[in-house]
Order: structure tokens, then C-alpha cells, then sequence
């Protein structure tokens, strides 16, 4: 076993300045795990003289060579973003027979097909967890711990975009219920007890907060269809 695991860093950026400070913060507890300390020989950066602070800690260069070229670094982790010359700077790496790491949804998307390949020749491997469900632990899981099961299908809101854009269609569509709740003889103990639910999940998490109300509402219109007080079709909500 190697004495340390060397890392080259590519982008120093928000996240890669993220990576940073975790890897800072939790140096005994990473080693602890991995057996061996985890060091940053080496940052690649667009700009040195921005990032004129990081070189009194790290050796920065705005070279790729200077990393994929390096026969001590064993891992690059690519956070640089967009897709070129991250797709470039990916598969150099891997040519090189580096392990590689990437939050990169726009490669994975449009260049996976050809980079996986290229890990597998080069008998390294390609990391991409973090680029999935927002950082969700599923694709260890389902290469590891599913391994013996057969998977037919994956089901899920996979990124925060596609979450918000989910909520506001199912919003917009239950203005209708919005109206119709307000019209329900429900009386005011019934509707005390829909408001206090409310309440309780907005503590628990005000993100929610509009969309607890629609599902409270949503939850009161369905049973008053049930008993026949208002009429309305939840197939076409």
C-alpha cells in the first residue's frame, strides 16, 4: 500500500474550494478510513494570479500536463464544469491511467459512452456519484450492495431543478382544489386540525411550507369526495 494518495485538483472554484475545506477539515477522520493521508499535490486553475491565495498552501499550475503527466498523482478530480475542456482534460487523465473523479453532468451526459470505455482500457476508474441525485449514495449501492438483485427501473426527482419545476407545475394545477377547499363544509374544528398539521410540517421544514398546504388541501378535497361533498375528478390533477 502506498504510503499517501497524491490528488491532482482541477478548478478551484466554489466546489473545488469546497473539496478543499473538507478534505482540510477532516484530514484525521479521511485517513482513519482510507488507511493512508489524502494530499493535494497539485491545482490546476485558469487564472494564477486570482488564486494567489491558494499558492501559499498549494502548488498551482494552468497546465493540464503538469497533472495527467505526473507519475505521482494517482487521483484527479475534474470540477472545473461545463463541458469543454473538462471532457478533454477527463480523458487525458484517464489515457494516463489516472483514476479519475467528476461532478460533471454535462460530460457524463453527452461524452459517457466514450470516456467509460476509455477508464476500462486504461483499467482505472471513473467516479461520478457526486455528479447524481444532488451527491444521493446510489450508484455505489446499486454496483455493490444490489449486485445480486435485478433492477428494472429507477424512479425519482434526480436534481434540484427538476424538483422545483415538479412543484410548480403541481402547484399551479390544484389552484382549482385551492378553490374548491374554500368552499367545503368542512366547519372550523375540521379545518383547525388541517391548519395545525400545516403548522407542524412548516416547523419542521419551512422549504415546504406551500407545498404542505397544498397536500393538507389536497388530502381535504380527496375524503370530502369520498362522502360526496364535492365532485371532482383526481385523475385529471
Amino acid at each position: 500500500m502506498k504510503e499517501c494518495i497524491k490528488v491532482g485538483l482541477l478548478g478551484a472554484g466554489t466546489v473545488g474550494s469546497g473539496v478543499l475545506t473538507v478534505l482540510e477539515e477532516n484530514t484525521a477522520e479521511i485517513e482513519k478510513k482510507v488507511g493512508v493521508p489524502i494530499h493535494v499535490s497539485k491545482i490546476l486553475v485558469r487564472d494564477m494570479k486570482k488564486a494567489k491565495e491558494l499558492s501559499e498552501k498549494y502548488q498551482l499550475t494552468d497546465k493540464i500536463e503538469d497533472i495527467v503527466e505526473d507519475p505521482e498523482i494517482d487521483i484527479v478530480v475534474e470540477l472545473i464544469g461545463r463541458e469543454h475542456p473538462a471532457k478533454e482534460y477527463i480523458a487525458a487523465a484517464l489515457e494516463h491511467k489516472k483514476n479519475v473523479v467528476t461532478a460533471n453532468k454535462d460530460v457524463l451526459a453527452k461524452y459517457g459512452k466514450e470516456l467509460f470505455p476509455l477508464a476500462e482500457e486504461n483499467k482505472v476508474d471513473f467516479m461520478f456519484e457526486a455528479s447524481v441525485g444532488g451527491g444521493i449514495p446510489i450508484i455505489r449501492p446499486l454496483k455493490s450492495c444490489l449486485a445480486a438483485n435485478k433492477v428494472t427501473s429507477v424512479m425519482g426527482i434526480v436534481n434540484g431543478t427538476t424538483n422545483y419545476i415538479l412543484s410548480k407545475m403541481e402547484l399551479e394545477n390544484l389552484e382549482m382544489l385551492l378553490r374548491e377547499y374554500e368552499d367545503l363544509p368542512l366547519g372550523k374544528e375540521v379545518r383547525s386540525k388541517i391548519d395545525a398539521y400545516i403548522q407542524t410540517l412548516e416547523k419542521l421544514d419551512g422549504r415546504y411550507a406551500d407545498l404542505s398546504y397544498i397536500a393538507g388541501i389536497r388530502d381535504a378535497c380527496f375524503w370530502a369526495s369520498k362522502i360526496g361533498l364535492i365532485s371532482i375528478d383526481f385523475e385529471k390533477i
